[in-house]
């Protein structure tokens, strides 16, 4: 599943981290990795978090993308290896999950219709 930043994709995230403050500790924990890690080693890594929250972090680092954007390169904050998943760039991915977060936290636009 591609968890998309609009609101379908928001509402499930925070369906999933009622306490948003907890993904962004779960970002931060697993931009310690300095090499390659698996789900399991997530898992240890973020162990204050249920399987599920494992999976949707996880999931956001490597898929989410906003459709407004084209400049894919900097979409993925974690990017698959065959032995597990890896940070390229530690600042790319601070970038990207300090990005995630924030439109996690943003709320829709109140707009008045005529």
């Amino acid at each position: 599943m591609k968890i998309t930043i609009h609101p379908d994709g928001k509402a499930y995230v925070k369906s999933v981290f009622p306490n948003l403050p907890l993904l962004k500790r779960s970002f931060d924990d697993l931009g310690k990795f300095s090499d390659v890690f698996t789900r399991s080693d997530a898992a240890r890594q973020c162990s204050y978090l249920s399987p599920k929250q494992v999976d949707v972090t996880l999931e956001l680092l490597l898929n989410c993308y906003n459709e407004d954007e084209y400049d894919y390169d900097l979409a993925m904050a974690l990017y698959p290896h065959e032995h597990g998943l890896i940070i390229l760039s530690h600042d790319s991915y601070k970038k990207i999950t300090a990005e995630i977060y924030l439109q996690l936290e943003l709320k829709p636009y109140p707009f008045k219709r005529p």
